[in-house]
């Protein structure tokens, strides 16, 4: 089994969708840079290709928006740019955290916030039944006592 430690790297969510798309063009005829999650289960999402922990499913390829709304899925992926490639096509709609969007611009991509839903994160997790190697606990130390400063100014901040 694995063991969660904690959360760090809250993000929000977006989807990215061909600039082609339906979605995207309506957007950009708005001027707007976020669709509702009622407006995001009206796109077919690009899902994982392999079987995953509930948990993480749930939050990056979740069945339903907040409000029990189905999301749908198609096509099936095993790596994130491939998603990003097969979503550029018009074949649908990729779900991903605001950071992973930054890190991986495409110009044939719109990404878009989707209000509404929660937040993504990182965990720290590890596998129970393997042999912890000697530096995990201070490597475990010192990403919770970077995270938790970022997140304290961040708040202080009001936010970036």
């Amino acid at each position: 089994g694995l063991r969660t430690w904690f959360e760090f790297s809250p993000q929000d969510q977006v989807v990215g969708v061909a600039r082609t798309s339906p979605l995207a063009q309506q957007a950009e005829r708005a001027g707007r840079t976020s669709v509702t999650a009622a407006e995001l289960a009206t796109v077919t999402l690009i899902g994982p290709a392999e079987e995953a922990p509930a948990a993480w499913l749930a939050a990056n390829a979740p069945a339903s928006t907040p409000d029990g709304t189905a999301l749908s899925y198609g096509p099936r992926v095993r790596t994130l740019p491939e998603a990003l490639s097969l979503a550029a096509t018009g074949a649908g709609g990729v779900l991903l955290c605001e950071a992973s969007a930054a890190y991986l611009p495409r110009p044939d991509l719109r990404y878009l916030l989707v209000e509404g839903v929660p937040q993504s994160s990182l965990s720290a997790v590890t596998n129970v039944a393997a042999t912890p190697h000697p530096l995990l606990g201070e490597f475990l130390r010192r990403l919770h006592a970077a995270t938790s400063a970022r997140a304290e100014l961040t708040a202080a901040r009001g936010g970036w």
